[in-house]
């Protein structure tokens, strides 16, 4: 349970950036982002047994995708901060 729960909660943490990233204007934090966030579902699914998986796994499952989506959700916004990733600069040309 403890697996499943880990390997959740980090593939969460980089789809969060990953999909945030996406919508900002800095286009090296977009590849690299999506770039790892595919490493990331990669080495999740390959080490998760789904053919074993029953109802007892769906709370650890659903409690790191939660946590990794509001953790992933701030180390975006961290991220975005520091290179200046904006997903609204054009308004400033206005």
């Amino acid at each position: 349970m403890l697996l499943v729960f880990t390997l959740a909660l980090f593939q969460t943490i980089t789809f969060a950036v990953a999909s945030r990233a996406r919508n900002r204007d800095h286009f090296s934090y977009a590849f690299t982002a999506t770039f790892v966030g595919n490493i990331a579902w990669f080495i999740c699914f390959r080490q998760m047994d789904i053919d074993a998986w029953d109802t007892a796994l769906i709370v650890p499952y659903a409690l790191g995708a939660a946590i990794g989506g509001a953790i992933g959700m701030k180390v975006s916004m961290i991220l975005e901060r520091a290179l200046y990733a904006s997903a609204d600069n054009h308004l400033e040309e206005l």
